[in-house]
């Protein structure tokens, strides 16, 4: 018998975020329409403005990002407690275009735009939601998933521009 391992409290605090968000938008989903990922975003001023000040806190807006089968569907989060509140946008996937992902060391950030917005919306996923993210933008059409390079590193560090190593190759 072979024991499963814990999921650990950031996977349980997903799973439990996603079941919410579920409930928020089960009203705004089509009758058949099934939920295939999900994820919690930001918009707004970035994350390191709070460095600054605090006060940026209040220009950012969180999403719960869901992608049905026939869906893109934006749940609202609550700026106090987190907790989904409503479905503020549902747009036809087809409709929905993603641009400019930079799967970064502590955000991942992408670019969305859909009927309705004139310019594109900048989102950002702490690193917990990677996994959900890349399969979004790939089903979207951009990221790993649908064959677009993930930017690298210039240059490992002690290596020069050409490849080789500092210092010349290692005495044998």
């Amino acid at each position: 018998m072979t024991a499963t391992p814990k999921s650990g409290f950031a996977q349980r605090a997903k799973e439990k975020l996603a079941a919410r968000a579920s409930a928020a938008a089960a009203s705004a989903l089509e009758p058949g329409e099934q939920i295939l990922t999900g994820a919690r975003v930001q918009s707004g001023v970035s994350q390191w403005w709070i460095l600054l000040s605090n006060y940026a806190r209040f220009f950012q807006k969180y999403y719960y990002l869901m992608l049905t089968d026939r869906r893109l569907v934006f749940c609202k989060l609550s700026f106090w407690t987190g907790r989904p509140s409503a479905v503020k946008i549902a747009t036809p996937r087809d409709q929905v275009r993603v641009t400019d992902y930079a799967p970064g060391v502590v955000w991942a950030t992408f670019r969305l735009s859909y009927p309705g917005r004139d310019k594109p919306m900048k989102l950002r996923a702490p690193r917990p939601w990677r996994p959900e993210i890349e399969f979004l933008v790939g089903a979207l059409g951009a990221g790993p998933a649908a064959g677009q390079p993930i930017p690298g590193p210039k240059a490992m560090p002690g290596t020069l521009p050409d490849g080789s190593q500092i210092g010349g190759p290692a005495p044998g």
